[in-house]
């Protein structure tokens, strides 16, 4: 979901050199968890559990590491 904030940078994105890359996921623990509050503030629960989910594991791996 983008938000009207977001539109200056969309802007900006789409005529920089890197407008062929994809934006970055959530790879570390940290931008997991937060990434599965926002979803599920937003009400998406199921996207929000998955996250949830890939965040436990990571945490866990991390720490087994």
């Amino acid at each position: 979901m983008r938000y009207p904030s977001s539109t200056y940078f969309d802007i900006a994105w789409k005529q920089s050199p890197w407008s062929n890359e994809p934006l970055l996921d959530a790879h570390n623990a940290n931008l997991l968890k937060s990434r599965s509050k926002h979803e599920f503030s937003q009400k998406n629960y199921l996207r929000g559990i998955w996250t949830q989910v890939r965040y436990i594991t990571k945490k866990l791996s991390d720490k087994l590491s």
